[in-house]
């Protein structure tokens, strides 16, 4: 199981769907999900576990697979994302598009315990 960054409004302010629209209609390497279902399978077992899309839910482009990976999942005010392996790594470039991302939002990068990060 993986550990869960998010985007959170500053001030315990929402970000509401219209603002995260309107940035990741602006970023490039950012779009609204084009798919109604994402699966990811277990590397331990095989097997395949399915979701829906919701609205607000987002795919990032990846350079390396030439192609666009779901990602960010907008619920209840806060932007959530699985964080990968390299994410302490400050330059890694997950943290750098979460940065640019709560730069237009004017939001905070959070850890699912509450710290903050850069």
């Amino acid at each position: 199981m993986g550990y869960t960054i998010h985007l959170e409004g500053k001030h315990g302010q929402e970000i509401t769907f219209q603002e995260w629209q309107v940035v990741v209609d602006n970023h490039p390497l950012v779009r609204l999900s084009q798919e109604t279902t994402h699966t990811v399978t277990n590397p331990a077992t095989g097997e395949q576990v399915g979701t829906t899309i919701t609205p607000g839910d987002a795919e990032i482009w990846i350079e390396g697979l030439n192609s666009w990976v779901f990602a960010f999942r907008w619920s209840s005010g806060h932007v959530s994302i699985n964080a990968p392996r390299d994410f302490d790594d400050e330059n890694s470039f997950l943290r750098k598009l979460l940065r640019e991302l709560a730069t237009e939002l004017g939001a905070s990068i959070r850890g699912g315990e509450g710290e903050e990060y850069k």
